[in-house]
């Protein structure tokens, strides 16, 4: 089997039944130097590194191909982990005091994902974190990360960047997400996402959005309407 067809075969498969637990290891052992190659050419896009930073990040990183729902964090766990999106939709929720699930954002690929404040704190998260398709990840944990920091120069730049980036993208999704216009915020999340209306519900949308359900299919209605 080739890898193409061992990858189609693995994200194809929601479950992950036990007679594909060979196969899944199989894939992640093939995949996992691509995987790494490509997240270290994007820190050496940010600032250049040693081959031995290179070496320690490669043997500690971590390619996970995981279905559709499963969970990264739950709520009252403690993150350990810190992912990137090789390929899939990660969503972040809560559960409000009436029982709902409220969407906090949508990462996708070449994005970074965790509960921040868990995982930075290492403190029980107050948010969900899961997937919403198939997805490729690559994540090291809080302690390899710290164990970079105080052994490579770089791995601090590199970090410095990357929480910029973070925080960037999240004010970018508050700021979004409190336009005035409701017909923008959608027209945003779907230009971020474009595929988003298959992956989740109208309700985890509309949660995201600020709006209910009923005003949704409304915004979508005038969106069919306008084309």
């Amino acid at each position: 089997m080739s890898q193409n067809d061992l990858r189609k075969n693995i994200l194809n498969n929601s479950t992950l039944p036990k007679y594909n637990q060979i196969t899944h290891k199989q894939y992640i052992m093939e995949t996992h130097e691509t995987e790494t190659t490509s997240l270290l050419q994007m820190l050496g896009s940010v600032v250049p590194t040693s081959a031995e930073y290179q070496q320690r990040l490669a043997d500690q990183l971590l390619t996970e191909s995981l279905p559709a729902k499963s969970h990264l964090t739950r709520a009252g766990e403690i993150c350990r982990r810190l992912y990137f999106i090789e390929s899939g939709i990660v969503r972040s929720y809560h559960i409000d005091d009436y029982g709902n699930e409220c969407t906090n954002w949508f990462m996708g690929e070449g994005d970074l994902a965790c509960a921040a404040t868990s995982f930075f704190e290492q403190k029980p998260s107050l948010e969900n974190i899961e997937l919403l398709q198939d997805s490729v990840l690559v994540s090291i944990t809080w302690n390899q990360l710290n164990a970079l920091y105080a052994d490579f120069n770089e791995a601090n730049l590199i970090g410095r960047v990357m929480a910029e980036k973070y925080l960037v993208i999240i004010a970018a999704i508050n700021m979004q997400r409190n336009t005035p216009k409701i017909m923008s915020r959608y027209a945003n999340l779907l230009r971020q996402h474009p595929n988003i209306e298959q992956l989740t519900t109208q309700g985890n949308i509309a949660s995201y959005l600020g709006i209910t359900r009923e005003t949704l299919s409304r915004l979508k209605a005038e969106l069919i309407r306008n084309k």
